[in-house]
């Protein structure tokens, strides 16, 4: 969804009122590319979210709370506070890194 061209192709081919759901690391760019190993990862997750919502699509963000961006949760709320349109913040629990250990 960065690439608008590719996006306004696409959406004709979609069923009405499909959710996008977009995955979000962090609230800045250092933090989520170092997570998601990819450099410029943030910029295309934020462009991608901006161009689908310009398109007045449904986008569900989905925040995946680890032990590398638990301090960050706060800022990744007020980011999600400040985009309007049709959207679903959710928190995640990653419990492959022990944050949602029972025991």
């Amino acid at each position: 969804a960065a690439d608008f061209d590719f996006l306004i192709q696409l959406l004709p081919h979609l069923p009405y009122g499909i959710r996008w759901a977009i995955p979000l690391h962090a609230s800045n760019a250092m933090l989520h590319d170092q997570i998601t190993r990819t450099k410029g990862s943030f910029e295309q997750t934020d462009q991608g979210i901006k161009n689908l919502l310009m398109c007045q699509q449904k986008v569900e963000i989905r925040i995946v709370v680890s032990k590398k961006n638990l301090s960050d949760l706060l800022n990744i709320a007020k980011y999600c506070s400040t985009i309007s349109g049709s959207i679903l913040c959710e928190f995640y629990c990653n419990g492959n890194d022990g944050m949602c250990s029972s025991s």
